[in-house]
């Protein structure tokens, strides 16, 4: 399987994001694992991510620094600071539906943990 996904993903800190990336290895679609932060750099643990620094997770000047690295046909990007925990096939899912739907953009449902036990938080309807 060729991997088509390009990964960006906040980071504060290696314990903040090591079980993110690990999951996300875990996929063959999964390239290029992008750690974005304002602050210190990720030591040798995570020397197979690419770190970048950046002004503010959430700017523009953000966006065009994502766009100018990654060269996959799809991006992930993940600005929260919580541990992304991907259902079986769920970036295998979105994939097909990109390519079935040609949307440039796509998100989905979640979930929170709260004390072991799994909450929904399911994300508005939108259709342009």
């Amino acid at each position: 399987m060729k991997s088509v996904i390009d990964c960006f993903i906040s980071f504060v800190s290696e314990e903040q994001v090591r079980a993110t990336v690990e999951n996300l290895r875990k996929s063959e679609k999964v390239g290029k694992i992008y750690l974005i932060g304002t602050g210190v750099e990720p030591t040798i643990a995570l020397k197979d991510c690419v770190s970048l620094h950046v002004n503010l997770i959430r700017s523009t000047s953000t966006i065009h620094i994502i766009a100018e690295h990654s060269d996959a046909p799809f991006t992930l990007i993940y600005t929260k600071y919580t541990t992304l925990d991907l259902g079986p096939f769920s970036l295998e899912r979105m994939i097909n539906i990109a390519e079935d739907t040609g949307a440039g953009m796509l998100y989905a449902d979640h979930y929170h943990v709260v004390e072991g036990k799994q909450e929904n938080a399911p994300v508005i309807d939108y259709q342009q």
